[in-house]
């Protein structure tokens, strides 16, 4: 015969001030697609100093990490009419951030740059970099 075992609600408390901060690491995921415009094939990979500008207040949330595409200096290289999709992972936006910038902070022409994204409770967006 069976033994059975009663179930157990298990209740798990975190401390106030453990879950604060919890909740002030809160990443931000942006996925993002290219699409090949041009009639060539065309480079494509991503800077270290690409940043998520709040627009009310300038502070910057750093990149933590990029999926699906290279670092620079190293290319990954896209034929006419293709598309490639990544993903990066950047540090926490401010609590009063409702809009913000997805913008690479590089020296030469090029850069990628989406203005006015607007907040959503998720912090997960999908941007398409033309």
């Amino acid at each position: 015969m069976p033994v059975q075992t009663p179930e157990i609600e298990e209740k798990v408390e975190i401390d106030p001030e453990i879950w604060s901060e919890i909740q002030e690491e809160r990443q931000v995921i942006v996925h993002c697609t290219f699409f090949n415009h041009y009639t060539e094939a065309m480079g494509i990979r991503v800077w270290k100093s690409t940043f998520l500008i709040c627009d009310e207040s300038g502070h910057r949330s750093a990149l933590i990490r990029a999926f699906n595409i290279p670092y620079q200096p190293q290319w990954m290289w896209l034929y006419p009419a293709q598309s490639h999709t990544f993903t990066m992972v950047f540090e926490a936006l401010p609590k009063g951030c409702t809009s913000f910038t997805f913008k690479e902070v590089i020296k030469e022409s090029g850069a990628f740059i989406v203005s006015g994204i607007a907040r959503n409770k998720k912090d997960v967006y999908k941007i398409r970099l033309d």
